[in-house]
């Protein structure tokens, strides 16, 4: 699967054209299993979800029902320690750090500079 994602002719660079280069073997469970399906990865077994709404649902929910998944080794190695793989009382500090920096009136301002930066007219 991954020789024949690979030497596809395909550069799409939307959703379905990423998933298939980066993870062929899930573009194709859900060709066959349609948009959630359940599947295996190692002994334990996994969700997987393509629909908005639902995985709105999932990460907005507050009733603890949904836990995030541990790190191994290799994936930490991948990700680090940040926000993704914090917990608790550390998520909260550096999620009120990160929600500073995004807030709108930041955002407009570096839409304007990239704007201007990509015209050179600066």
């Amino acid at each position: 699967m991954i020789v024949e994602a690979l030497s596809s002719r395909s550069l799409s660079f939307n959703h379905e054209g990423v998933v298939e280069r980066v993870m062929p073997q899930y573009y194709n469970w859900s060709k066959v299993y349609g948009d959630t399906f359940l599947y295996w990865f190692g002994s334990k077994a996994r969700l997987a979800l393509s629909d908005p709404d639902m995985i709105k649902e999932i990460l907005v929910n507050k009733s603890g029902s949904f836990g995030k998944i541990r790190f191994d080794p290799a994936t930490r190695l991948l990700f680090g320690d940040g926000l993704v793989a914090l917990e608790e009382e550390k998520w909260v500090v550096h999620r009120r750090i990160a929600t500073q920096v995004f807030c709108m009136e930041r955002v407009k301002v570096l839409c304007f500079f990239f704007s201007k930066y990509k015209s050179n007219k600066f």
